[in-house]
């Protein structure tokens, strides 16, 4: 299940977060994987997508992917931008192959 964090606080579609949560027989899996994203004048820059552990390489960044253009389909975002942290530098070739296979550059 993907859920959008809401707080009401009049940066919702400025400051945003989308979540996947687990729900299997086991019962619901945590931590939830999630992205953020910052929105300003038709401009996303996404700061950050967290999957750990186990469900790295299983598809919920694709999940969570799914849901961003979904969002940016609704915002009629015109550019998508991010950038690499140092937290990633372990695994720049998978992070550039996920990213080529959602269409950026």
């Amino acid at each position: 299940m993907i859920y959008r964090l809401m707080y009401d606080d009049g940066q919702d579609d400025e400051n945003i977060t989308l979540r996947v949560k687990v729900i299997s027989k086991g019962g619901v899996r945590v931590p939830d994987s999630n992205v953020h994203v910052h929105v300003e004048n038709k401009h996303m820059e996404i700061a950050d997508i967290k999957n750990e552990g186990d469900r790295v390489n299983r598809g919920y960044g694709s999940i969570m992917m799914t849901g961003l253009m979904k969002l940016v389909q609704e915002m009629q975002i015109r550019v998508i931008t991010g950038w690499i942290s140092s937290v990633d530098w372990g695994h720049i070739d998978r992070s550039e192959h996920f990213y080529r296979k959602h269409g950026f550059d």
